[in-house]
């Protein structure tokens, strides 16, 4: 005996869409990724380089960040897509529970994505850049360094612009845009400026 054909309904129609969008982006990244667009900050063919924010290279990180956050929508409608559509054809569990089940995956696929550039973010940044490079490096204020507070600076260290915390030697005020240099280094990724 033949079994009946359900009908492709607007819904299936939808799920459908978004598994061929979802799958040919995702499959499209991944062999971008593959053949050496899709890493080290690159996106679109542009490498964006590399930035360190607060101590965290984000040249890897930050970009690892937004390749999460657009491998992770590919994935999640993807998978919301097949497992939607799944769960409408093949199980004939209604529409509400198809969605509420496309949706499920769809989250579970991202937090899978996220743990997997977290865990490659993690291999990426080893923790053993040693800032004391900074000083008597010339640097950039990134964000105004107020009187008495912590400001940013960007600066070159391993042949890497970063931009970290720095504080004026002097606890005066320093404006956004102005020279300074690296004076000493205070903890872990501080550091001390003064006026060019």
């Amino acid at each position: 005996m033949i079994p009946a054909v359900i009908p492709f309904t607007g819904l299936d129609v939808i799920f459908a869409i978004c598994a061929i969008i979802g799958g040919v982006l995702f499959v499209l990244r991944l062999l971008l990724t593959l053949i050496g667009f899709g890493h080290d900050g690159d996106i679109s063919g542009m490498d964006v380089g590399h930035v360190d924010v607060g101590g965290h290279d984000i040249g890897g990180s930050h970009a690892g960040f937004q390749l999460l956050s657009i491998n992770g929508v590919m994935g999640f409608f993807m998978i919301f897509g097949l497992l939607g559509l799944a769960l409408r054809r093949g199980s004939q569990v209604g529409d509400a529970l198809s969605v509420i089940g496309g949706f499920a995956g769809g989250v579970a696929m991202m937090a899978v994505i996220g743990k997997m550039f977290q865990f490659v973010q993690g291999l990426a940044v080893s923790g053993n850049i040693d800032y004391r490079g900074a000083i008597g490096q010339q640097a950039t204020v990134y964000l105004h360094i107020p009187d008495n507070e912590t400001g940013q600076v960007e600066v070159c260290i391993s042949n890497r612009m970063r931009i970290l915390d720095a504080v004026s030697e002097d606890h005066k005020e320093i404006k956004t845009g102005e020279r300074v240099e690296v004076v000493e280094l205070i903890g872990s990724n501080t550091l001390l400026v003064r006026r060019r």
